[in-house]
């Protein structure tokens, strides 16, 4: 596998992303930045030598985050889970883009409170780095109650423009 060696150049950032990317498919990882530097930042601290700035950073840090699980995806009916509502949503080369859920006491909650939602979301609360959002509606004590989540792969307007259609579908 040569996806990606050691003393590889590249052009610009976009390069290096598409690279990781290609190797994390390959490998079956995700990374993750931790530690980076911007070229900018570099300078203000003394860095003098010549760097192209289409690379955007002096130094980067990527750890692989965690290895990446196949998922094997049982469709099921409303019916079979009692009321529960749980979609996978994959790209069209069968990565991960999204897993929306619902449950019979979510889908109630909006069903009794549908004047208002809202939607929030989370960053890195899960092992796979992926940003939860929260549908939320407020009940007649001013409470909030949970209508619906979704876990995104990446806050991409196709994404969240899908989330929101499943939303609204249910």
């Amino acid at each position: 596998m040569d996806v990606l060696r050691n003393g590889d150049r590249f052009y610009d950032f976009e390069d290096v992303l598409k690279k990781i990317r290609e190797y994390e498919i390959a490998t079956n990882t995700n990374f993750y930045r931790r530690d980076s530097r911007t070229i900018a930042a570099a300078r203000k601290r003394g860095i003098k030598r010549n760097i192209k700035p289409e690379l955007l950073f002096y130094s980067i840090t990527l750890p692989v985050y965690k290895e990446a699980k196949d998922i094997k995806i049982v469709p099921r009916e409303k019916d079979q889970i009692k009321g529960t509502i749980g979609e996978l949503f994959a790209s069209e080369d069968n990565v991960l883009q999204g897993l929306f859920y619902q449950d019979k006491e979510m889908l109630q909650n909006f069903e009794n409170y549908p004047e208002i939602l809202f939607i929030d979301s989370t960053f890195k609360v899960n092992n796979l780095r992926m940003p939860l959002y929260v549908f939320l509606v407020e009940d007649s004590m001013g409470q909030s109650e949970i209508a619906g989540l979704c876990f995104l792969a990446a806050e991409e307007k196709q994404l969240v423009d899908h989330m929101g259609n499943l939303f609204k579908k249910i």
